[in-house]
């Protein structure tokens, strides 16, 4: 029975055990050859009785490839077990330096099933990957493999150059199986790949999981992103997991600014959401026999400062510039950013602005105030107005005249009241104090009084905001109605209810009514009537409302007598008249309930830095949104940006050894970007890319300014009313210095509706050479 070993070194030993049943075997022969010269062949005898054990020791003075055959002698057909276990190393001369000093190898290769032909070692990036011709075909074997070379300068045995032990542990492609030169290549590869990709993550964002009570956010949570990051990494996927340079270690994920969230995302999506944006990378870097993830820059950000390499032990050399990757151009956009506008903001904008006083009545929360008073002929209006927190919560209007009376007959004459009180209405309206926005209760009183040649005139004070009237005269009471209206609420925060109470004045009394004019008494109330109407609405369902209006309340009939037919009274008669309810789409009213701060809103402004290159720029424009950043990052990491995208010089450099000159490890040439080794029978070399600044055109500078908004579109902030439109500040950008926004002045026309409020936003774009407003919320 063959069984077929080999032996990859040129000074080895084999242990060889067999193991027999039924007695049967009774000797075998172990036999080695070598396909290369100076190979002392060894025979190995042995007789057989349970278990056999044997071992040879085989030298010879070149690289051979060793063949050996175990051959099995027995009286009968038997179950033979067999194996063989080979541990090498080999120590042998197969190359010179550049210089012609000859250079010795020391490469161990174990767990293959055949003769190494040659092999290939590279770390790039994110991947260590190993590559192994062997002799035969062995498409189905899974084996597990290290590497350790190492190389001597002759004479003098000096240690040159050394690849640390690497284990592979699995493969990372299928063998490949070259029947016609009869050799398997393995492939094999070390990366983070499977929990950076597979790994799912939960919810990681505390507010998601437990927002912050207050609606108002006055207090909110911070999640740090460097913090999030490197746990997510170290928990699942390398304990060891370090960023070299953190450009992001005081930005922060905030409850209601920049939100985020982790659910379902993995940790190479987490990585590419936040420092991947800025262009930083994941790669790995062997940590023993292992590997270990770091984050990093791809290029390197100053002048190099490590050891120089001997030009005696380099093999070939060349340069190359990188121009092309420098744009022209670069912009970066962050977050937008921030600012409050109040209403002290817009009344400074508005200084010596027509509409001044009118804003400032519109946005003000805490107010009394008087209108001009309005005057028509002898008559004459006047209006006042109260403000809490920012609700209407008072109104009156007062009306004077001047009134001629004339009496003609036996009681003719005429008098003047000048600035006599004519009419008079108050309007005071309650609020939620849990909804400060929507009313509960509201109730207006109207007045009138009339005068005559004999009326008693009354001076006293009228109520209303602002402190009212004093000194007012009033006649006799003709006119006087009370309305009450209370607003009922649906626990979903609608209006459910209305209910409207009327108590109006329908008939007055008076003292000796039927005695001549300067002989009867002051005119004075004597019956009053009330109505009262109600209206409801009720969801229905695909947006249409059941609308249920209604009428009741007394009215005043005349009685007649019976005998005489004269109407000698009137009587108060109850009354109802109940409307059909009907379906609508007009909702009812519903209000905002925030009890936030009032005084004004937050305002997002685009914000961004624009670097112009000049000449070192040859690329196209480039851009890059960091919407998770804040504006206040972009000076310091505009800088870092520019330098990863600035001119490189390129170094590739061949070595006669192999070395462990690691990607980000700093020569005297540049840093390291590439590794490769290869490994043949007879040599070991290295080859080694590097890359620094160039500084054909300096250091990384360029002027900075701040990134401006679209001239023809855009957004603005409503200032007050003017003629066909509105007067406004356009949102142009962020000073990033200064972190205050870039304002303009302006004016944007309303073609159609009507103009939000002072401090809303309007949407706008260019139409014929005019600011056209698209909408306004």
């Amino acid at each position: 029975m063959p069984l077929i070993l080999s032996l990859p070194e040129a000074q080895a030993s084999a242990v060889f055990s067999a193991t027999i049943f039924d007695g049967a075997l009774t000797s075998a022969q172990f036999t080695a050859s070598t396909q290369a010269p100076g190979l002392v062949s060894a025979v190995f005898t042995v007789q057989i009785q349970e278990v056999t054990d044997g071992s040879a020791t085989f030298s010879a003075t070149t690289a051979p490839a060793v063949g050996a055959r175990a051959t099995f002698y027995a009286r009968k057909p038997v179950e033979v077990r067999a194996s063989a276990v080979f541990h090498s190393h080999s120590q042998r001369i197969v190359g010179s330096g550049a210089s012609g000093r000859a250079v010795s190898y020391e490469v161990d290769i174990q767990g293959l099933p055949g003769t190494v032909e040659k092999w290939d070692y590279s770390l790039i990036g994110r991947y260590e990957e190993l590559s192994v011709t062997v002799i035969g075909q062995f498409g189905l074997d899974t084996p597990a493999v290290s590497l350790h070379a190492k190389a001597y300068s002759e004479p003098g045995h000096a240690l040159i150059g050394e690849l640390p032990e690497r284990d592979f542990q699995r493969i990372g492609l299928e063998p490949e199986v070259n029947i016609g030169e009869d050799t398997t290549v393995f492939h094999f590869r070390n990366s983070f790949d499977s929990p950076l990709r597979g790994v799912r993550l939960p919810e990681l964002v505390p507010w998601k999981l437990f927002p912050t009570p207050d609606p108002c956010l006055r207090t909110h949570q911070s999640l740090s992103i460097g913090g999030l990051v490197a746990d997510v990494m170290r928990n699942n996927v390398d304990h060891a997991f370090a960023l070299l340079d953190d450009p992001l270690e005081n930005a922060f994920y905030e409850e209601g600014v920049n939100d985020f969230s982790t659910e379902g995302m993995t940790p190479e999506g987490l990585w590419d959401a936040t420092y991947g944006a800025l262009g930083m990378v994941l790669r790995v870097e062997p940590s023993g026999t292992g590997i270990r993830l770091i984050g990093a820059w791809p290029n390197p950000t100053g002048l190099p400062t490590g050891p120089e390499l001997s030009a005696d032990w380099q093999l070939s050399r060349s340069q190359g510039r990188e121009l092309l990757q420098t744009p022209s151009r670069l912009t970066i956009k962050s977050s937008d950013g921030r600012f409050h506008v109040g209403t002290a903001d817009i009344l400074t904008w508005l200084i010596a602005d027509p509409a001044l006083e009118e804003v400032k009545q519109e946005l003000s929360l805490d107010q009394s105030w008087t209108d001009p008073a309005e005057s028509s002929g002898t008559s004459r209006v006047q209006r006042k107005y109260q403000k809490t927190t920012g609700q209407l919560t008072a109104t009156a209007e007062l009306t004077t005249a001047d009134i001629e009376v004339k009496e003609s007959g036996d009681n003719a004459g005429s008098v003047i009241w000048h600035g006599v009180v004519t009419g008079h209405t108050q309007t005071i309206t309650n609020y939620d104090p849990d909804c400060p926005t929507r009313p509960v209760l509201q109730r207006t009183v109207t007045r009138a009084w009339g005068f005559d040649l004999h009326t008693k005139p009354n001076v006293g004070s009228l109520d209303g905001p602002d402190g009212g009237w004093n000194y007012v005269t009033t006649g006799d009471l003709t006119a006087d109605e009370q309305t009450i209206t209370i607003y009922r609420y649906s626990p979903q925060g609608f209006l459910s209810a209305k209910i409207t109470l009327t108590r109006r004045l329908a008939s007055m009394q008076q003292n000796n009514a039927d005695a001549a004019p300067d002989q009867r008494g002051s005119l004075a109330s004597h019956e009053y009537i009330t109505t009262i109407q109600t209206e409801t609405w009720r969801p229905t369902g695909g947006g249409q409302w059941l609308y249920s209006p209604g009428v009741s309340g007394q009215t005043l009939m005349p009685v007649y007598d019976q005998n005489s037919g004269d109407a000698v009274r009137t009587a108060s008669v109850n009354r109802s008249v109940p409307d059909a309810p009907r379906l609508t789409d007009q909702a009812p009213p519903s209000y905002p309930c925030s009890t936030c701060d009032q005084d004004g809103r937050m305002v997002n402004v685009p914000a961004g830095i624009t670097l112009d290159i000049g000449d070192a720029g040859f690329g196209d424009a480039q851009e890059i949104n960091l919407s998770f950043l804040p504006p206040s990052f972009l000076t310091g990491l505009s800088t870092k940006l520019l330098t990863q995208r600035w001119g490189r010089i390129t170094t590739a450099l061949s070595l006669p050894f192999p070395c462990a000159f690691y990607p980000g490890t700093e020569l005297a040439d540049g840093t390291v970007r590439e590794l490769k080794i290869s490994g043949t029978a007879d040599s070991v070399d290295s080859s080694v890319t590097l890359a620094r600044l160039d500084d054909l055109f300096g250091p990384p500078v360029a002027s900075a300014t701040d990134t401006l908004t679209d001239p023809f579109r855009g957004r603005a902030i409503m200032l007050s009313g003017q003629p066909g439109g509105a007067r406004v500040k356009l949102l142009r950008g962020w000073n990033v210095a200064s972190g205050t926004p870039v304002l303009e002045d302006a004016f944007v026309a309303f073609w159609t509706g009507f103009p939000p409020r002072p401090g809303n936003e309007i949407e706008w774009e260019m139409q014929s050479g005019i600011r056209e407003a698209k909408n306004a919320r």
